[in-house]
């Protein structure tokens, strides 16, 4: 048992040494970039709905907006 907490701990430091983070912030910046995607995939619905009522400038701007979400989630990963 102690030799499990000993190879645990220095696991740890290592992780922190390399830059590596911990699980639980993995958890949160991968929850982070899926609700970015959600919405880049909403303004691309919304994009070609208004491309389809000839809607040129409102569809130009939701893709636009679909864009910008989808880099941000892309930067997050």
């Amino acid at each position: 048992m102690e030799m499990m907490k000993k190879k645990e701990a220095h696991m740890k430091k290592e992780m922190e040494r390399w830059g590596r983070w911990k699980p639980e912030d993995c958890k949160k910046v991968s929850e982070a970039s899926g609700t970015f995607l959600y919405f880049a995939g909403e303004s691309m619905k919304e994009g070609e709905k208004h491309e389809k009522m000839g809607h040129q400038k409102k569809s130009r701007q939701a893709l636009f907006r679909c864009n910008g979400f989808s880099r941000v989630s892309s930067e997050l990963c």
